[in-house]
């Protein structure tokens, strides 16, 4: 796991993703691609084979995180949200503040005296936290901090059990691993389709990064993180997803329906378990949402279940890490030996029944 590890550990919150893509593009390069970018920050790295079929393989850079908004008298940080984090989950956790000197740490705070004294405790808002870095004055804080800084969790990769993995980050780093490791297989492939790995930014922001793709594709399989459903609360309305129980794959309006029989059939041939979720709305949530509409794409979500996403200590399990590659490269290879692929769910259906 020394690769997921050096991915996670890496800082990149939404529009800040270099660190990232210059990890992902060393990555690339060590099996023979070549990488470009685009002005936005996405990564584009390819065999220069130029295939009747264009495959693209898809993870987002970026992660949640904060930007500071403000710097009090007392030296403190005022700080704004970037992607889904729940102000409940910052309380009392350590950050790193991205600084032009480097990163520096800090802890977000609140006021301890603010609780009523329930077991539910208060409903906590942004603006009752903020970073505090160990500065006693604003002018401190300005020859440290400037205003606009980034801000990412401070958490350390783990290995929790004989299976499980909890660090920050793993939204999307998974992602970028599975696409990584499927990617060291398929070269040894020696396919005659183009396959385009796209890593992509700002995907937390409504999935910006992914909307200045300008590169031709006729498949994009999009690999990112759907929360597990195995905890004591129910979610029974989507479907269970849980940790160790294969990859997900989302019965919904994102995921074309001809690519995700083909993905079932081939995970059935090589044992691999899928769970069927209907996620929690029928479009959104990942890139696919967007390159569904962006032309004749045929756009598929292959999702590795999480816990406790959006928060500084996301947990996954390996086995599902593995069937993720397994399922990635079985999927490529088939779509690689097919004459003339057809993704039109009608047309798909009628030669079907003829």
């Amino acid at each position: 796991m020394e690769l997921l590890e050096k991915l996670c550990s890496a800082y990149g919150p939404t529009a800040h993703e270099w660190d990232v893509q210059r990890l992902v593009a060393e990555e690339c390069c060590k099996i023979r691609m070549v990488c470009e970018g685009d002005a936005i920050g996405n990564l584009y790295a390819s065999w220069n084979n130029p295939g009747p079929l264009k495959i693209g393989i898809i993870a987002h850079a970026d992660e949640i995180g904060m930007q500071v908004n403000c710097i009090t008298d007392d030296g403190l940080l005022r700080f704004r949200k970037i992607g889904g984090l729940r102000a409940t989950s910052l309380d009392g956790h350590q950050v790193k503040v991205l600084t032009h000197k480097g990163p520096i740490d800090g802890i977000v705070g609140s006021d301890p005296m603010n609780d009523n004294g329930t077991e539910k405790g208060i409903l906590m808002a942004t603006r009752d936290l903020w970073i505090d870095i160990g500065a006693e004055s604003r002018q401190e804080a300005e020859s440290m901090v400037r205003l606009g800084d980034f801000v990412v969790f401070n958490a350390t990769f783990t290995r929790l059990g004989e299976y499980r993995i909890v660090s920050k980050a793993l939204d999307d780093r998974l992602g970028l691993y599975v696409m990584l490791k499927s990617l060291r297989e398929l070269k040894e492939c020696s396919l005659s389709a183009e396959v385009l790995a796209i890593s992509s930014v700002q995907e937390e922001i409504s999935t910006r990064g992914i909307k200045a793709c300008r590169k031709p594709l006729d498949v994009a399989i999009i690999l990112d993180v759907d929360y597990a459903t195995d905890i004591p609360t129910a979610h029974s309305e989507t479907g269970l997803l849980k940790l160790g129980g294969g990859v997900g794959i989302n019965m919904n309006a994102d995921s074309n329906p001809v690519l995700r029989n083909m993905l079932v059939e081939e995970a059935a041939k090589q044992g691999i378990a899928l769970q069927p979720t209907v996620s929690r709305n029928l479009s959104g949530g990942t890139d696919a949402a967007q390159l569904g509409t962006m032309g004749n794409i045929a756009t598929l979500n292959v999702n590795l279940p999480l816990r406790y996403m959006h928060t500084h200590s996301e947990m996954c399990d390996i086995r599902d890490i593995e069937a993720a590659v397994k399922v990635v490269v079985a999927l490529v290879k088939r779509l690689d030996k097919m004459p003339e692929p057809v993704f039109v769910p009608w047309q798909h259906l009628e030669e079907k029944r003829s």
